[in-house]
């Protein structure tokens, strides 16, 4: 055993020796605490035939060693209080670890999410806040950052958080976060996701069959996203591009043209259809959004669910297109919309003209959804589900259901007030005249009108 080693296992007993003493004198449970803490401790440290070792990472669809069961979490809320729980406590419930950071505000806007679902499946999951020792977060850091969130929203933290953690992060592999580990309850490990992966959907699927298709993330290789390689060969390639859909352990790349010893390299990676239509028909569809889009009806008729589902990474796409010579940004541009095109069977063009629209405003009925001012909350549009919104803006509200009207929306609203609203389950399948009945008792005015205006139309190619 090295000197380092030796060292470190010395720290380690020094800071547990006087706290195992003071157990072992009360005897009885105090005996067997003992003895747990002791096959922690061998766990954590790795002592093992005289040589030290560290935790193996666990892969998916393996079982939780039965010695990290045995682990104390000691549970820390953020209104003071504190409880230490064995791991093996939580055993026979669906156990979703969720990193976070006070330095990563995306993990704290999903935090609201997390206490959602544990407070609609309370005997069923469990969801525990993880900062890991790398963040170097203190408690101080902590309670400055929860501070602040109760001073500007009203809202503090209700979910137990485990400090300075190293066991969990390194069992459960990652590099980037907001990150979720799925523990399923039989005691095995599932994934990790994304944080805006967890859906009531994959959470229902766990505790009903013990697995799911959950849209996993390890280890991110290409934190430097401005620098990812070409994901596809392109040894001895003079031309090359290509769509596929998303490239799992991949973070997203932002459209970015780079010139090396003569060649060519243009990559969009995992982001939506939505994005990438963006980037190829900027002109198009400058100064437009979601409501404005018309469609052609010769379209694929799943084509403009796949081009509004922006929170859905199973619907990203990654675009690669490599040139053995040197291009411009507007010659990728083109090839960009050719491409599409081939993959799609769709282009955008500007049109002038009548158009069918939905004249949608606001009465005085909107006043009874006016949000109460919490933090903002939105949960995934599924078909099976009910779907939140909290501290939402009106505007961004409409956006949203564009996809579900058949025609664009014109948006009359001069006070965009933000609005705390549940639709229905199911509400994404519901009749079109039941989706506007819906919408018109929550206090919206809709009508349908003809009017002359210009508009992006997303036309059929072939």
């Amino acid at each position: 055993m090295s000197k380092n080693m030796i060292k470190i296992h010395i720290k380690y007993i020094s800071k547990l020796w006087s706290y195992l003493q003071k157990l072992m004198r009360s005897g009885g449970e105090g005996f067997l605490l003992v003895g747990k803490m002791m096959m922690v401790m061998l766990l954590v440290m790795g002592v093992k035939e005289g040589k030290g070792q560290e935790i193996k990472p666990l892969k998916s669809g393996e079982l939780i060693p039965d010695a990290v069961w045995l682990t104390p979490l000691h549970l820390n809320y953020l209104n003071g209080e504190q409880k230490t729980i064995t791991f093996s406590d939580l055993k026979g419930k669906l156990i979703l670890f969720d990193f976070w950071a006070t330095t990563c505000p995306s993990c704290i806007e999903g935090i609201p999410k997390m206490e959602d679902y544990q407070k609609q499946y309370t005997d069923s999951i469990v969801v525990i806040l993880v900062n890991s020792k790398r963040n170097k977060d203190t408690p101080q850091k902590i309670k400055n950052t929860v501070e602040r969130y109760k001073e500007n929203y009203g809202y503090t933290i209700a979910l137990p958080t485990l400090y300075d953690d190293t066991l969990f992060t390194q069992l459960f592999p990652h590099n980037t976060i907001p990150n979720v580990a799925w523990i399923s309850p039989e005691g095995r490990y599932l994934a990790n996701s994304f944080s805006s992966s967890v859906n009531a959907e994959l959470i229902r699927d766990v505790l009903q069959k013990g697995t799911a298709n959950i849209p996993s993330v390890n280890i991110v290789r290409n934190r430097d996203r401005n620098t990812t390689p070409p994901l596809i060969d392109t040894v001895g390639v003079k031309m090359l591009s290509v769509f596929t859909g998303h490239v799992k352990d991949y973070l997203g790349v932002y459209p970015n043209l780079i010139h090396n010893h003569g060649n060519s390299l243009y990559q969009i990676g995992n982001y939506s259809l939505s994005f990438i239509l963006g980037q190829a028909y900027a002109e198009e569809l400058k100064g437009f959004n979601w409501v404005d889009y018309a469609f052609d009806p010769k379209l694929d008729k799943g084509f403009k669910r796949r081009l509004f589902s922006d929170d859905d990474v199973l619907n990203n796409y990654w675009y690669q297109l490599y040139v053995a010579d040197t291009i411009t940004q507007k010659d990728a541009v083109s090839m960009l919309r050719k491409d599409i095109a081939r993959y799609f069977n769709v282009e955008v063009i500007r049109k002038n003209g009548n158009i069918d629209i939905y004249h949608i405003t606001t009465g005085k009925g909107i006043e009874k959804i006016r949000s109460t001012g919490k933090m903002t909350m939105i949960s995934p549009f599924l078909d099976h589900t009910p779907i939140k919104l909290q501290n939402v803006k009106i505007r961004s509200l409409i956006i949203m259901l564009a996809k579900y009207f058949d025609r664009p929306l014109n948006v009359d609203i001069k006070d965009d007030l933000n609005i705390d609203i549940i639709l229905p389950q199911g509400f994404p399948n519901l009749p079109l005249e039941e989706k506007i009945n819906l919408l018109r008792q929550l206090g919206f005015t809709i009508t349908a009108q003809t009017i002359h205006r210009e508009y992006p139309y997303f036309q059929k190619t072939n």
